[in-house]
């Protein structure tokens, strides 16, 4: 059985929790958006002094593209039982379960997509209400030479004379296509109706990465800066810009760096100089390391070693136990639970064991009691530095070309009595790192929302498997294609285009883009961007009043709504 909606007063009319079913937060806050939006819940909401709602009188059970009206009246119930005011939660089982036996993509509780939900049940509203009982037949409507203003009437016209509800009354607008053949250069202009528009991003033309320095001499405090780079600039230029930014006018490089991505604790990859900026992710780790690449010779130092600090973890098992260093037996090998910023330095061929703890020490002097070189031990490990392979040779010992990764390995007693964890955990903020408020510390460049009206007017040509047939000159090419505003409704709705394909170093793949658009609240004025807007009497200006929004990657994630209240004008 459905649970049933949980009864309370809510804070304000219409600001009612639903009940998530299962995965179905895309649901929820789609419903948020739409329930808050106000001529089509007063549509819903009307009766006619009997308590008999209105709408039923538009209903129209028999469309073949509708769904029986089950869709409108299940969406009227909801949105009645969530401006009642006897309701805090509502459980909206029974307009789910309407729309998976209509709709059966959106039938189990899988996560999908808010937008194509929104379109699919705005789409359903308006056929179940649809006024036109009996549809004609209409054809595509070409320009042929005539003025715009002429054409889009009767374009729109020709629309009405088949699709008329409170849906397209409210949300629908028009958008010209302009079509190029690049063979005989024939045109094809045509306005066909939209109900939403899918706004592409524009790419943001610098890059502002946040960057944790590990500069030298070892036992620096690390230092967190922000560096602005032009997006499609490679990582070797993204180095200069950091030595520059952290150094002046010292004499250094970006060669005495390597950027790398830390997680969980070690280094996951480092960025090659060829790398593109822009493929960098917002959520990565960024780590520079400044790295003595000369030896006392003067010849380069040929290969690095990553340093990681690490904690014994329990033995799992009662009967369990870890293999002592160089004992022979069954037990399994040490594993380490990491913790920390990693660390890397460089090391020439003739570089001792010796060597190599002498610099380890002196990074760990800042936080290490003096003397207490044996607060922890050097220990090689595999290259992830979560398994114990070996002790670290004697000081004389010349240091096996085979260890990359040596682990620290510390003790709890170590670590709560001789280690001062707030100063090893302790970094400086740069100036430009104190400036990130802008942008909501993601380090993305803010783009503003009429930059993303312009890149869905661009002009661009079709590719290889979308070609166009041109009527002209009878042939299949790949026609040049622009879109541009021509009207827009009362209700705007925008889909931002967050996932793109893009090309990495080995292969091409989807990616989300977390660049900030900048909207204002009020008064977001189209005008520049409609070309019909001289001809429209309700002006250009938007209101925010509703946002549906994602967090996280495309293998998962999680959707919100905040929406305004109208008598408040709280969010």
């Amino acid at each position: 059985p459905a649970r049933p909606h949980v009864r309370g007063a809510p804070p304000a009319r219409g600001a009612v929790g639903l009940s998530n079913l299962g995965n179905t937060c895309f649901m929820n806050s789609m419903l948020q958006c739409l329930s808050h939006t106000h001529p089509l819940t007063k549509y819903f909401l009307e009766d006619d002094g009997n308590n008999r709602p209105t709408f039923l009188d538009e209903l129209n059970e028999d469309n073949p593209l509708g769904a029986g009206g089950q869709i409108a009246r299940a969406y009227a119930d909801f949105v009645r039982d969530v401006w009642s005011g006897k309701f805090a939660v509502v459980v909206p089982t029974a307009l789910k379960r309407s729309i998976g036996t209509h709709a059966p993509q959106f039938s189990g509780y899988q996560q999908q997509d808010s937008q194509e939900l929104m379109n699919y049940v705005l789409d359903g509203l308006h056929e179940d209400l649809n006024r036109i009982k009996r549809k004609p037949y209409t054809e595509t409507l070409e320009s042929n030479g005539r003025p715009d203003a002429e054409v889009s009437r009767e374009s729109w016209s020709r629309f009405q004379m088949r699709n008329k509800s409170v849906i397209v009354d409210t949300c629908y607008g028009q958008l010209k296509s302009h079509i190029t053949c690049p063979n005989c250069n024939h045109e094809s202009i045509t306005f066909d109706p939209y109900l939403s528009l899918s706004l592409p991003l524009p790419a943001a033309k610098t890059r502002r990465v946040a960057v944790t320095l590990l500069k030298l001499p070892l036992g620096t405090r690390p230092l967190k800066l922000v560096v602005a780079v032009p997006a499609r600039e490679t990582v070797g230029a993204l180095k200069d810009a950091l030595v520059a930014l952290a150094y002046g006018a010292d004499a250094r490089s970006g060669g005495d760096l390597d950027l790398c991505d830390v997680w969980g604790h070690r280094v996951y990859r480092t960025f090659a100089d060829a790398f593109s900026v822009e493929h960098i992710k917002p959520n990565d780790e960024l780590v520079a390391f400044e790295l003595d690449r000369r030896g006392a010779n003067g010849k380069p130092k040929g290969r690095t070693v990553d340093v990681l600090f690490g904690k014994v973890a329990a033995a799992r098992g009662s009967g369990s136990a870890f293999r002592a260093p160089g004992a022979a037996g069954a037990g399994p090998a040490k594993q380490y639970e990491l913790f920390g910023l990693p660390l890397r330095v460089a090391v020439n061929d003739e570089a001792t064991c010796g060597d190599l703890r002498a610099k380890v020490a002196a990074h760990c002097a800042r936080f290490v009691a003096s003397g207490d070189g044996d607060a922890y031990r050097c220990c090689a490990s595999t290259a992830s530095g979560t398994r114990f392979e070996s002790d670290l040779g004697a000081e004389s010992e010349p240091l096996p070309s085979t260890v990359q990764t040596v682990t620290l390995e510390w003790s709890d007693e170590d670590l709560a009595g001789r280690v001062d964890a707030a100063e090893r955990d302790a970094v400086d903020d740069h100036a430009s790192a104190r400036r990130r408020d802008d942008d909501g510390g993601r380090g993305a460049a803010s783009i503003d929302v009429l930059d993303c009206f312009r890149k869905l007017a661009e002009r661009e040509q079709l590719g290889e498997t979308e070609q166009w047939y041109c009527a002209k000159c009878k042939q299949h090419s790949r026609a040049f294609k622009k879109l541009d505003l021509w009207s827009v409704p009362d209700v705007l709705i925008l889909h931002l285009k967050r996932f793109q394909y893009a090309q990495n170093t080995y292969f091409v793949h989807r990616q989300k883009l977390d660049d900030l658009v900048s909207f204002p609240l009020r008064d977001l004025d189209l005008s520049s961007q409609v070309l019909g807007a001289k001809d429209d009497p309700r002006g250009c200006l938007y209101d925010l009043y509703a946002v549906s929004e994602h967090s996280g990657g495309l293998g998962g994630g999680h959707y919100t709504a905040t929406a305004i209240d109208d008598a408040t004008q709280v969010w």
